[in-house]
């Protein structure tokens, strides 16, 4: 299965003339004690289904300098709240605000961005600045019954280093992997996190960059690394956790298996193959693995007469 490749620029990517933010603060003193709160948070039930709560997702500045996870709250209860942990381990923290109609706008001392929740299955961007960039954010509900969750990772060219930038997968859906176990028998169950999402971000010398995702991914034959067994899955991650494996115990397990994924970006087929695990050869140590189990130095993919490689953060 082809997969449709949707080019964005986080949705309508607006220059508010009005603002002028400063160069960006890290890990800026604002309610600390609220923002160290919400990125742990986890969503509150009552308002699944509904345009309030929990957003989560990716944020990349357009220059792809300043790139994390967003986690954003909105409640009728308190200070609409934002936060984005980076992938250098600092984070950046935004108040909200209701401009009414579900939209919010977000502000820093040095940074903002405005969103539209009406649809909380669409969130439109309306305007957004970071050291005079825009930002790209890709938002989705996290909500109690279908936790979203986000990993983060980089790509480059690898005979040009001046093609590269962000590589991350957001989930929103689980699967079940069930392994029989012949003695004494039983049916063991892995629940993991579907790839939903593809987002890809590079700065293409333009002010506004490029931003691209993907929502279709294509089904493959593994021959089992790591703690899954060989079958056929949809794009998955597994972890960081601790699952307690049968005859062996608590174990350790992070894990990204994706393989055989071919994307149209711009007309082109972009392919792309993505495996990790920390169960390789050294127990542990993540370590990239290819179709077959072998360790290879990363994830690999090609598009337009490009390769390179991915890595995760």
């Amino acid at each position: 299965m082809k997969r449709k490749f949707l080019g964005l620029c986080a949705a309508a990517l607006l220059l508010a003339c009005a603002e002028q933010p400063q160069p960006a603060l890290e890990n800026q003193a604002i309610n600390s004690a609220k923002f160290a709160a919400l990125s742990v948070a986890t969503p509150d039930a009552t308002l699944d289904g509904t345009n309030l709560g929990m957003y989560r997702g990716i944020f990349v500045s357009a220059d792809t300098k300043y790139h994390g996870e967003l986690i954003v709250s909105i409640t009728d209860a308190d200070t609409p709240l934002a936060v984005v942990a980076l992938d250098n381990g600092k984070s950046l923290y935004f108040e909200g605000q209701a401009l009414g109609d579900a939209q919010y706008r977000f502000k820093s001392d040095n940074a903002f961005f405005t969103i539209d929740v009406s649809d909380k299955d669409n969130v439109i961007v309306l305007g957004s600045d970071l050291e005079s960039r825009p930002i790209h954010i890709r938002l989705v509900k996290d909500e109690a019954a279908s936790r979203a969750t986000v990993s983060l990772g980089t790509f480059v060219d690898t005979a040009d280093s001046n093609f590269a930038g962000t590589w991350d997968f957001i989930s929103t859906s689980t699967s079940d992997i069930t392994q029989p176990i012949p003695f004494p028998p039983f049916i063991f169950t892995i629940t993991v996190d579907n790839i939903d999402e593809l987002v890809i971000c590079y700065d293409n010398g333009t002010p506004d960059g490029r931003m691209f995702n993907d929502t279709s991914q294509e089904s493959f034959t593994a021959s089992g690394c790591g703690v899954i067994p060989a079958g056929t899955y949809a794009p998955f991650t597994l972890g960081p956790t601790v699952l307690d494996l049968p005859l062996v115990g608590p174990t350790a397990v992070d894990e990204i298996a994706a393989f055989g994924q071919t994307t149209d970006i711009l007309g082109n087929n972009l392919t792309w193959n993505l495996g990790s695990t920390i169960n390789g050869a050294v127990p542990g140590v993540q370590a990239y693995v290819d179709l077959s189990c072998t360790e290879v130095a990363s994830g690999t993919w090609s598009w337009n007469g490009r390769s390179g490689t991915i890595l995760l953060d």
